[in-house]
């Protein structure tokens, strides 16, 4: 009778098994990893933006019940929305210390309402110099897409290695 013997070596993995999980989890993050950074900037310029739109309609609503048109906007102002209750309370912006609101040019003809950071939601009114770090839906989308990319790069790298090391060995 003839025994048979076990062999007890534990196997390690090698280094082509790696580069496969190496892989699958670069091409794994590329679709799973989004950049929350850039769309928290997204959403602050848009919360903004929906204030500017409650200000204008307080405003308007102000302008059409009393005989008296405000034709411009700033803080004092937003204090009299508020005491006359067109506005529960004044608008805070989403970066309290620089969202503030202002108005360019006559509001009773063409003018529009601006954060003075963010600008106005129609663009006319720019940003302000330092809003540069902010981030439009093109450019967090762009970014996305580019950071996707390259880490699908890498995941096709390391799988083009696993299957170009076993063509070499079987060369020799």
């Amino acid at each position: 009778m003839r025994m048979l013997y076990i062999n007890n070596k534990k196997r390690a993995f090698s280094i082509i098994e790696l580069l496969i999980v190496i892989g699958i989890i670069g091409i794994l993050a590329a679709m799973a990893v989004p950049p929350h950074h850039g769309r928290r900037r997204y959403d602050s310029s848009k919360s903004c933006f929906s204030n500017i739109r409650v200000l204008q309609g307080a405003l308007e609503m102000y302008n059409m019940d009393h005989s008296v048109m405000i034709p411009e906007m700033n803080e004092v102002v937003i204090d009299i929305l508020v005491r006359e209750k067109y506005l529960k309370e004044a608008p805070v912006g989403p970066i309290p210390r620089r969202c503030k609101y202002y108005n360019q040019g006559d509001l009773l003809d063409t003018g529009v309402i601006y954060c003075e950071y963010h600008g106005s939601i129609d663009g006319s009114v720019a940003p302000a110099k330092d809003y540069g770090s902010e981030m439009t839906y093109g450019e967090y989308q762009e970014r996305n897409t580019t950071f996707a990319v390259i880490l699908g790069f890498f995941g096709l790298a390391a799988l083009l290695t696993v299957i170009a090391i076993p063509a070499k060995k079987k060369k020799n």
